[in-house]
């Protein structure tokens, strides 16, 4: 997760998961994109950015199987510490 601002980035998967995350979001009226993050330059990652506090927005995707992060070696499974 990346905090810029009144917005967090949360990291997922794919970008077909950012938008099933979207898509469930917007279910409970939460705002959030989906997009392309650039963290390095060793592939593609993506995630949602969220307006709303993220340990609420991470418990409602938990309901649907959609973890928030990621535990590829890359970003060493935490994302708490970095300025997007």
């Amino acid at each position: 997760m990346f905090v810029n601002g009144n917005s967090s980035v949360i990291i997922l998967k794919s970008i077909t998961e950012a938008n099933k995350a979207k898509r469930q979001l917007s279910n409970y009226k939460i705002r959030a994109n989906a997009e392309k993050i650039h963290i390095n330059k060793s592939g593609c990652t993506y995630g949602i950015r969220v307006y709303e506090d993220v340990e609420k927005v991470c418990r409602l995707l938990a309901t649907v199987n959609i973890i928030c992060g990621d535990t590829d070696d890359r970003f060493q499974g935490t994302f708490y510490d970095r300025n997007y």
